[in-house]
């Protein structure tokens, strides 16, 4: 925001009663927000992790809430509270001004521009030629209108920004000073809200079409021959660079750029800059075929936790400890077991374990795995089971050998590394019963 003529540095801390650091005649030309400041500016800064960035920025004078070393070429004013002081500057250059009339005498309207019954028109409003103001719109104060624009019913323009600081007391309001700016061949759909800026433009760009329900944040500025659709919403300090397309309800945070020509898939989530030309899907918005691959991954999942925990099944139900080819085909090459068992602790790879349970096999006619637990998380499974044997010496008996708990990651399609504790069956009722899947019991 410039001041409509220059003022003396002197002049601004007398009206908001603070001190100064630098030429009493240091001009003092305007004010903004540091994303838009310029040489002449103000800018305000009440928290020590920004100093450097407010005193380093193209603004040369400071409104700060500590005595530092003035930059070269600079001067500073010393407030007790910045936020506070930037709104009295706000209020003192651009206060608010009571409407009288439903289209203000101060209202600009150029040739054949049409302005619909109901519309409001405020203070020094500026609209071009050839437009269609609909009914029930609202242009604040100072809003610009360019040539060849349609506004349709309901939409409202120069609302204040979204912008609070959090006091112990409750959330202080930053004052908006700042202005929207349409350019020529602007349409804006019904029920558009369009935040001015704190103290710069809030900008749509020659040629833009936005549909319906869409909000834009303060000091946003959106470039030309954009497509917006409905139920978008765009936070403040935005920039969305030329013939960019968003589709409905794309959510965008605040301060980031769209590269021109993006395109934004619907209900898409921008929480980071995107580059120029891309396609963008998802929350948080990613490169569409990114995305679509995750998706599909996801859509997956089910089948693949089934297929790991089929893997696992299909080896303990198995004659594995007489079958070396099931081993083969079913252990990964880097295969490790470590084993807590009653007998003490084991660690066996692919080629021990397999020698022991061709050891085992020799004892027994017929071995079963009764499974009672089957649960898989990260690749991972973990099973809760017990083994009955026929033995050689006793072919007609089937006996409780051991209860289980095992855990195995599948790598490949394949038992990897093993997990398993384990402990001698008895003839306890209770203790059998609870390793029993209810199919047997």
């Amino acid at each position: 925001m410039k001041f409509p003529q220059t003022h003396t540095l002197k002049q601004i801390a007398t009206i908001i009663n603070a001190k100064f650091v630098g030429d009493a005649k240091f001009p003092v030309e305007g004010m903004n927000e540091i994303h838009v400041v310029t040489k002449g500016d103000i800018v305000f800064v009440d928290h020590p992790k920004y100093y450097e960035k407010a005193l380093n920025s193209a603004a040369t004078i400071i409104l700060i809430n500590k005595e530092v070393e003035c930059p070269e070429g600079k001067a500073l004013l010393i407030s007790e509270d910045p936020f506070r002081d930037f709104n009295k500057l706000t209020e003192y250059f651009k206060p608010f001004e009571k409407s009288v009339s439903q289209i203000s005498e101060t209202a600009q309207i150029g040739e054949d521009t049409i302005i619909q019954p109901g519309a409001f028109v405020g203070n020094h409003v500026r609209i071009g030629n050839n437009c269609v103001i609909h009914s029930n719109v609202v242009l604040y104060d100072h809003t610009v209108i360019g040539n060849n624009c349609t506004i349709h019913s309901g939409s409202i323009l120069g609302a204040d920004a979204f912008y609070y600081k959090n006091r112990p007391e409750g959330f202080d309001k930053l004052k908006s000073g700042g202005r929207v700016v349409l350019q020529d061949n602007v349409d804006l759909g019904a029920l558009c809200t369009i935040d001015k800026g704190v103290t710069g433009d809030t900008t749509i760009g020659e040629g833009t079409k936005i549909d319906n329900q869409v909000h834009v944040g303060h000091d946003t500025v959106i470039g030309k021959k954009c497509l917006i659709a409905s139920q978008t919403g765009i936070a403040g300090c935005v920039v969305i660079e030329d013939e960019v397309t968003l589709w409905g309800q794309v959510g965008v945070i605040s301060g980031i750029t769209i590269g021109k020509k993006a395109t934004v898939l619907a209900q898409a989530g921008v929480g980071k800059s995107l580059e120029e030309n891309g396609r963008y899907l998802g929350s948080p918005a990613d490169d569409f075929r990114t995305k679509v691959k995750e998706m599909v991954t996801l859509s997956r999942l089910p089948s693949i936790v089934d297929k790991i925990k089929y893997v696992v099944k299909t080896f303990f139900e198995s004659d594995f400890y007489k079958d070396t080819s099931i081993l083969e085909k079913t252990l990964h090459e880097d295969f490790e077991l470590y084993w807590n068992s009653s007998s003490g602790y084991f660690k066996l790879n692919k080629e021990t374990f397999t020698q022991m349970l061709l050891e085992m096999s020799k004892s027994f006619e017929f071995l079963r795995c009764d499974i009672t637990h089957l649960l898989e998380e990260d690749g991972t499974v973990t099973l809760r089971h017990s083994f009955h044997v026929k033995t050689i010496e006793n072919p007609d008996d089937i006996t409780p050998l051991a209860h289980f708990i095992s855990i195995f990651e599948v790598k490949d399609g394949q038992l990897y590394k093993g997990h398993q504790i384990s402990q001698p069956a008895d003839e306890t009722h209770e203790n059998l019963k609870s390793f029993l899947p209810k199919s047997v019991e």
